[in-house]
């Protein structure tokens, strides 16, 4: 396997919904809105999630998951940290916080259970983490596994 289809093969791992972090169990809101009648339909169903990706993920999510990256690279443990800190504090509300720090404990553990070589400085930064973003580490094996930064975000 080429280092290109081996990078690709990891993306699509990274990317998968069967990726064993709980990511499939949260909606980022969206029983809410439709309980409070903001999604009645198709068109507000998409106008919601188009606001989500372009608001939500476009302008934040995605320049983070960039910085952190970059910051992996770097071996600057403490812009990921700080980064981290960041992110969790831009959480809305206590249920986004608390997905988010489900998702980067159970992408943790996974960091862990692979036993790639590769992933000990991941495993070792995030460990000495209280609590982890989910971008936090999801960029540190995107990085680490030498992935495209443009092709990381867009699977992001």
């Amino acid at each position: 396997m080429t280092a290109t289809n081996l990078q690709l093969a990891r993306l699509l791992q990274l990317a998968s919904p069967a990726l064993p972090v709980g990511a499939y169990t949260y909606s980022q809101g969206l029983e809410w809105a439709v309980e409070s009648g903001v999604i009645r339909d198709e068109a507000t169903a998409g106008c919601w999630i188009s606001d989500l990706l372009t608001h939500g993920i476009g302008r934040y999510e995605a320049p983070l998951v960039s910085a952190l990256m970059a910051a992996w690279l770097a071996g600057s443990t403490s812009e990921i940290v700080r980064l981290n800190a960041e992110f969790l504090a831009s959480r809305e509300s206590a249920e986004l916080r608390a997905e988010t720090a489900q998702m980067g404990f159970s992408l943790a553990r996974l960091v862990r259970d692979l036993r790639d070589p590769a992933l000990s400085g991941v495993e070792s930064t995030l460990g000495g983490m209280p609590e982890i973003g989910f971008p936090t580490g999801w960029s540190g094996i995107a990085a680490v596994w030498r992935i495209n930064p443009e092709a990381a975000l867009v699977a992001y």
